[in-house]
């Protein structure tokens, strides 16, 4: 039985290697998550909650 994919090891793109994808769902993915991240910050700041903690990379 071959193990699920979501459990390989990926490794995590760099913003200049999603600009350069042949993928076009790629390339607008890194802007898609700049609106999200923008969007949650103006969210907090309106509802008065605080930003969470940034988690350390490994």
């Amino acid at each position: 039985m071959w193990p699920s994919l979501w459990l390989l090891p990926r490794k995590r793109m760099q913003a200049s290697e999603l600009q350069q994808a042949k993928n076009p769902d790629l390339i607008a993915s890194l802007e898609a998550y700049k609106r999200a991240a923008y969007l949650a910050r103006q969210t907090a700041i309106q509802t008065n909650t605080e930003e969470p903690k940034q988690q350390e990379q490994v």
